[in-house]
């Protein structure tokens, strides 16, 4: 456990090593099997276990057990392997090993010519120069048009965005949870928010999201994770990784329940030191990240709990995270939520509301900017998507129904810009001039 580098290069000069009953981390079952250690031709050493279900923090002790084999990149790294993560498993002490002897430098004429550039996705972000960070309630305001009857629940998200956005030298990931009932703007909270921010001085702001219907089982994490090297679905640049290394990053994990145990485990260690270690075994910085998560687990359950409740108090959170205990989430992911926004079910009012911003992005899909929208066919749409109970969804399904085909013969007839719509029976576009609006 406890190998010098020294020990290690012995072992590989001698073609490594091979054990029939070593003993695997305690939380395996068995606790034993066989271990082989032997180096490559190409270089690199592979390390090959029996598969064991493992559940730990650590990227690569996760791909050990669960693929069987891992490939390190010489004897220093597997002793660093060993002397961290595998120390750790086990509840033992390590030293650390002494940091390496600096290479010689060569001359400065070859310098530039010998040393390759650091790669992109490695690089600390600096891109934007420091702008000062909105205030909250500026950009609830902000978000307000985008996401309509959700006045409580708005304030909540842009604290915890621009509460995080302020800090010089943040230790970790700002989170936030968005729970409540299917369609209700949870998503579409997140995914407005650089355009927020944007209009408020903070450009540069981008959205990340990880459906994590899409992580239902471990094997999945290589979808944004990448594998190790020399592994079939290998990418030197893994997606989640350039996304992390691009400042003013929003991580948005949606239906963050759906997610397999070992996906949530990779992204509690986000959570708790603010990296993630990519299958090179490189970390990247991610302290800086906003992490929004959505759910609608046992959504009615919840709203039940906190009807006799104030808003934004510490007994709504608390009621919440006891929500979240008894609908079966890991203590250890409800203890790292910094905060809880709350969505509600839309009132007739804020459907209308959604109903005509369907309408408008519906427009805007054929190059047209809607200036007239008869107040009928937002009513029209509201009515056609009212046997749904899919939330605001089915407003944009509706309007898509109710409308495309007006869009689209105008399109057709090369009208752009500025329009109205006509109610009909049926409804029509007509070009408008921005002056006569």
């Amino acid at each position: 456990m406890r190998r010098s580098v020294e020990d290690l290069e012995l072992l590989l000069e001698a073609d490594g090593c091979d054990f029939e009953h070593a003993a695997y981390p305690p939380a395996c079952d068995p606790p034993a099997g066989p271990f082989r250690m032997r180096p490559l031709e190409v270089g690199g050493v592979k390390l090959e276990v029996e598969r064991r279900e493992l559940k730990t923090d650590d990227f690569r002790l996760a791909v050990l057990f669960h693929c069987g084999s891992c490939l390190f990149a010489g004897p220093r790294d597997l002793a660093e392997f060993f002397r961290g993560p595998v120390a750790r498993v086990f509840g033992m002490e390590a030293e650390p090993l002494p940091p390496r002897a600096p290479p010689s430098r060569p001359a400065d004429d070859l310098l530039d010519d010998l040393t390759p550039p650091e790669p992109p996705r490695r690089r600390k972000a600096a891109g934007t120069a420091k702008a000062v960070a909105p205030r909250p309630h500026d950009l609830a305001r902000r978000l307000a048009p985008a996401v309509r009857g959700q006045e409580l629940a708005l304030p909540r998200v842009a604290d915890a965005v621009c509460t995080q956005l302020a800090k010089s030298a943040p230790a970790r990931p700002a989170s936030v949870l968005l729970i409540g009932p299917s369609g209700t703007g949870k998503t579409s909270t997140v995914e407005a928010l650089p355009a927020a921010l944007a209009d408020l001085g903070f450009g540069g702001a981008h959205v990340f999201r990880v459906d994590c219907n899409e992580l239902l089982h471990d094997s999945d994490l290589r979808k944004f994770f990448g594998a190790p090297p020399s592994y079939i679905g290998y990418v030197e640049d893994p997606p989640l990784f350039t996304a992390l290394c691009r400042p003013r990053c929003i991580l948005l994990l949606d239906e963050i329940e759906k997610a397999s145990d070992a996906v949530r485990a990779v992204f509690l260690g986000l959570l708790d030191e603010g990296h993630v270690t990519a299958p090179d075994g490189e970390r990247v910085d991610a302290r800086s990240t906003v992490v929004a998560m959505t759910s609608n687990a046992g959504a009615d359950d919840l709203a039940y709990r906190l009807r006799d409740l104030p808003p934004h108090g510490r007994e709504e959170q608390d009621a919440c995270r006891d929500h979240l205990l008894c609908e079966g989430w890991p203590p250890e992911l409800v203890g790292r939520i910094g905060s809880i926004a709350v969505f509600d079910r839309l009132d007739e009012e804020a459907l209308r509301g959604v109903a005509e911003n369907a309408i408008h992005a519906l427009a805007a899909e054929f190059g047209l900017e809607l200036r007239e929208l008869p107040p009928v066919l937002a009513d029209v749409v509201h009515d056609l998507a009212a046997a749904s109970d899919i939330g605001a969804r089915a407003l944009t399904y509706a309007a898509r129904d109710l409308l495309a085909t007006a869009f689209a013969e105008a399109a057709r007839e090369g009208i752009r810009g500025a329009v109205a719509l006509d109610p009909g029976p049926p409804p029509r576009v007509v070009a408008r001039s921005p002056s006569s609006v």
